[in-house]
């Protein structure tokens, strides 16, 4: 006669294997968190602990919800525009969410079909700078007090470079040091997305020196960039999440969640 101990051990063993083979069937995929990208990735510190929020985190939940043997893993660990590409591509990791699609990002990645979101750019100026402008030639007529400063290694920079007459500052790492060039008048522009922006002058506590101007210099479609070392089962299964929460509106109503972020400090700029 079996004892109900050992029916008990014998759950157990069952239970724990049960467990291992799930933990087997995930499939993880190594990422990070790109700095200066807000709001694709937002970094908060709450009661002494960071975390990270923002439209990419989201996407990376929702991918994991329609296919539930996918996990992204790293997400809170930061690194630079430049580097992301860098690090999939010698397979430190294996995606990045949220970078545009161009010749020689598509020679070296996947870059799946549909884009998780499109970013509207525009430029922003000192609050007291009353020009007006409607597109890149109304800025190259401006002659010498022209100069459009851009953060380093981000692709909707590097695509300004190919617009003739348009003088470029791309010596920034950070969008800080791009904002501070403009208030010291080495720059009149600074180009960057207007998904956050708003919120990234009320943290930085200078929405009473700069303002984003209205025209839209250019609207940018953000894909899924997969490493090419990513086995083809894995690279399909994302792309099939994808194309699922395209079509039933999720990627969209993440995209309008995070167009405009709440301050939810608004006196965290009293002393300024």
């Amino acid at each position: 006669m079996i004892s109900l101990r050992h029916i008990a051990s014998s759950l157990c063993l069952l239970s724990a294997l049960l467990a291992c083979a799930d933990a087997a069937a995930l499939t993880e995929i190594r990422t990070a968190a790109q700095i200066n990208s807000d709001p694709k990735f937002i970094r908060s510190v709450r009661n002494g602990r960071e975390s990270v929020s923002g439209m990419c985190i989201d996407v990376f939940r929702a991918i994991e919800k329609a296919d539930p043997e996918l996990k992204f893993v790293g997400a809170d660990e930061w690194e630079p525009p430049a580097r992301i590409e860098v690090s999939i591509f010698y397979k430190k990791t294996d995606a990045a969410c949220g970078l545009i699609k161009n010749k020689e990002r598509e020679s070296r990645f996947t870059m799946p079909e549909p884009p998780l979101f499109n970013f509207r750019y525009a430029l922003a100026v000192r609050k007291d700078d009353s020009v007006a402008i409607s597109n890149w030639d109304d800025v190259i007529r401006l002659g010498h007090d022209n100069v459009v400063l851009v953060v380093h290694g981000m692709g909707p920079s590097r695509l300004l470079e190919d617009i003739p007459g348009l003088p470029l500052d791309s010596g920034s790492s950070t969008i800080q040091q791009n904002f501070d060039k403009l208030l010291a008048h080495r720059g009149r522009f600074v180009y960057y997305k207007v998904p956050g922006f708003q919120h990234l002058l009320r943290e930085r506590c200078m929405q009473d020196k700069i303002r984003m101007l209205p025209a839209t210099m250019s609207t940018q479609r953000m894909y899924m960039v997969i490493g090419r070392h990513v086995p083809p089962a894995t690279v399909e299964r994302l792309r099939l999440a994808i194309r699922k929460l395209k079509n039933s509106g999720e990627l969209d109503r993440i995209q309008a969640r995070w167009e405009n972020i709440p301050n939810d400090s608004p006196s965290a700029c009293a002393g300024h």
